[in-house]
């Protein structure tokens, strides 16, 4: 008699789990991969069966709802990340979650630095908390924008640098009649610009 209750109990029991995945199904297993572009850029794409209610969790404090097959986030600094994706079944009761570790190495922003002014010297160097990034070898007499090619083709100086703060200073050679120095934040995938004028 006792066995045929236990039976009678696991059937039940059996039963209304099946009951219950039938209406709140298991959430599939949380599938992905991770694509490292440029200057921080990273592609997610889902490789899961789950199409909705989908999340990421980035790892540098943004979370994201995940859509489509593939998300794109930038990272603004170098660092280490994990990076988390959830996946809950339609009514969201379910979920599962997966996490990889992602190393940033690559984020960089843009310094361009040009003379806007006569100078008597020939040239002159360019330094960034003392490290020397390269020299000015022209007088450009028109504005420019940051970023425009015409910057370096007319002697100009443009290097990527990594975000943060910098300390600049630009003196003029070989006589070192004219210098300039100050301050620059640079931001990653961002353009920073400098005219040098008296």
């Amino acid at each position: 008699m006792k066995k045929i209750a236990l039976i009678v109990g696991l059937f039940a029991l059996t039963s209304c789990e099946s009951i219950k995945d039938a209406i709140s199904p298991a959430a599939p297993e949380a599938v992905f991969s991770l694509e490292k572009s440029i200057r921080g850029n990273v592609t997610l794409k889902n490789l899961s069966e789950a199409s909705e209610e989908l999340t990421v969790d980035w790892g540098d404090g943004e979370t994201q709802i995940f859509s489509g097959t593939s998300n794109t986030h930038q990272y603004e600094k170098d660092g280490n990340y994990e990076v988390i994706f959830t996946v809950k079944n339609k009514n969201g009761k379910k979920s599962n979650s997966s996490s990889k570790l992602l190393k940033i190495d690559d984020t960089a922003g843009d310094f361009y630095i040009y003379l806007n002014t006569v100078i008597n010297d020939q040239y002159i160097d360019v330094t960034m908390d003392g490290k020397l990034l390269g020299q000015i070898t022209g007088y450009i007499q028109e504005s420019l924008p940051c970023g425009s090619s015409k910057i370096k083709t007319l002697g100009g100086l443009a290097v990527a640098l990594k975000p943060g703060t910098y300390n600049y200073q630009a003196v003029s050679k070989p006589l070192r009649s004219s210098s300039w120095n100050g301050t620059f934040t640079i931001e990653n995938n961002k353009c920073s610009l400098k005219k040098l004028v008296r």
